[in-house]
């Protein structure tokens, strides 16, 4: 029976630009466009791997048997940009990280590529061209994938001229099919120059670029499975990791500061006295101003003769005067 969380993440990645089939007995889909199977995968309960191939994937036991497995049975090339087969792998990522339960996945790697209509094992290509499959750079491996990467690229990095196998193939038809290629190459250099050289070619091919299509195909056998090419593929793994969730970025605190070292009694005196000055310039400032001098008898004569209101009035604010300084007091 189909898990709801499952069912609900399959159609909400694939309802829009698909069409998804169910087997409403068990969690397996079909992923169709326009009537051509894009994808093609089911999830699982039970580990199908073999312990002793995979020692490194220790899943827990869990009491209600959820679908934690994923395992992908084809990926197949549909029409679109968004249903190329990165993108269809990327999707198949983006669905196992979005249900919680499912902890990896699991495929093999059957992958070909079909140019002049001769089918050529996309992993043997993509080993010999870049030291990894396609399905390696998406993070899909076995145990064995570091070894085997170091083992190859001895391979990969020798000489034409110093391969044990291929080398008759090389002098005999490449040099007819691609002359303009020396045997100073390396295995690498080589196949990617023939490679790049038959890629443009359309599906409705001339002979001489059947022909030339078929060379690579027994050129990939021969410099790569005929010289110990490694790899292994079937069960290849990826372990789903669960991104954490994004939170809204916060300034950095600031680092708490020291507290000073405590003064004497000498300092604490001295940086008061400051203090001290200041309120005494205060205090200075509130004072009152000072009197003027008393005028001569001969200025208080004069005063008196233009009017001794303006004497009486000087004597009032004088009176007024001192009560405040008596107030302040």
């Amino acid at each position: 029976m189909q898990h709801p969380i499952v069912r609900e993440r399959v159609n909400y990645f694939f309802g829009s630009n698909f069409a998804v089939k169910k087997d409403f007995s068990s969690d397996k889909y079909e992923i169709m466009h326009g009537g051509k199977k894009c994808l093609d995968f089911e999830f699982m309960v039970d580990d199908p791997t073999d312990d002793n191939q995979m020692p490194f994937i220790k899943l827990e036991n869990r009491t209600k048997p959820r679908p934690r497995i994923l395992k992908v049975s084809g990926v197949f090339k549909c029409q679109g940009d968004e249903r190329k087969g990165a993108s269809l792998m990327r999707l198949i990522d983006r669905l196992a990280e979005s249900i919680p339960f499912v902890e990896y996945i699991t495929l093999m790697d059957s992958s070909n590529i079909r140019i002049c209509d001769v089918s050529i094992s996309l992993a043997q290509l993509k080993i010999l061209t870049t030291g990894q499959s396609w399905y390696n750079h998406f993070g899909y491996k076995t145990k064995w994938h570091d070894a085997n990467m170091a083992h190859n690229a001895v391979i990969i990095n020798t000489r034409i001229d110093d391969i044990m196998s291929g080398k008759t193939l090389i002098e005999t038809t490449g040099k007819k099919l691609f002359p303009e290629l020396p045997t100073t190459m390396t295995v690498r250099e080589y196949v990617q120059a023939v490679l790049d050289s038959v890629r443009p070619f359309p599906e409705k091919c001339t002979p001489e670029q059947h022909e030339k299509a078929s060379f690579l195909k027994t050129l990939i056998f021969e410099l790569g499975w005929m010289n110990d090419l490694k790899y292994v593929n079937w069960d290849l793994i990826k372990i789903v990791e669960r991104r954490a969730k994004s939170r809204s970025p916060r300034s950095p605190r600031s680092p708490p500061r020291a507290s000073p070292p405590k003064a004497s009694k000498s300092s604490r005196s001295a940086s008061r006295s400051p203090r001290s000055a200041s309120r005494s310039s205060r205090s200075a400032s509130r004072s009152p101003r000072a009197s003027p001098p008393k005028a001569s008898k001969a200025s208080k004569s004069s005063r008196s003769a233009s009017g001794g209101r303006r004497t009486r009035s000087c004597k009032r604010n004088k009176c007024k005067h001192n009560k405040r300084i008596t107030k302040r007091k």
